[in-house]
């Protein structure tokens, strides 16, 4: 359920961003709270918006601000290491939501790249009637849909923990991606 202060946030971000950047919406800062990250949601003096997550590490806090600021632009980007500047923190991590074209205003802003932790590529796929869907596939895929439909092929339902993290782990192996463990 939202509160005032959830919807408020993620309607900001509607209006800096269509669609907005999941990884910046409140639901999950609430993840991430309850996996250890401090969460800070900031306004910035601009009007873009970011949630930053952060940690201690001895005398250290370093921070990660995934798929944002909201909109990735260099005016943003400039007010959140303002606001990086003024908090101390050792380390920022910002994986903005831009195309490669946007490395040249990350490198004059003194930034330099690092391994990614989310996925480089994301779609968003507009779920229509199956049939309509299905007219989209190539066509073994089509063919290899409708053999197991003739098989009777079973798609069971599970929340068996360890085959989702198994899955995941060759997934992210696969596609060389950093997924969470079956503890997260």
């Amino acid at each position: 359920m939202q509160t005032d202060s959830s919807a408020s946030w993620d309607q900001s971000l509607t209006a800096l961003a269509a669609p907005p950047p999941l990884l910046q919406s409140w639901g999950w800062g609430e993840i991430q709270a309850r996996s250890g990250w401090k969460v800070d949601r900031i306004t910035l003096p601009g009007g873009g918006r970011c949630t930053v997550l952060r940690q201690r590490v001895g005398p250290w806090t370093w921070a990660y601000v995934p798929r944002g600021p909201v909109p990735a632009t260099e005016a943003a980007l400039v007010d959140l290491l303002d606001w990086a500047k003024h908090q101390r923190l050792t380390r920022l991590r910002i994986e903005p939501e831009r195309g490669p074209d946007f490395r040249q205003v990350l490198e004059r802003l003194g930034l330099r790249p690092a391994s990614s932790v989310q996925p480089q590529h994301t779609l968003i796929l507009n779920l229509r009637p199956e049939e309509q869907m299905l007219a989209r596939f190539r066509a073994n895929h089509r063919h290899s849909l409708r053999t197991a439909d003739r098989r009777e092929v079973e798609v069971v339902e599970g929340a068996e923990i360890a085959v989702i993290d198994d899955l995941a782990r060759s997934t992210a192996t696969r596609q060389q991606i950093h997924l969470p463990g079956g503890g997260y």
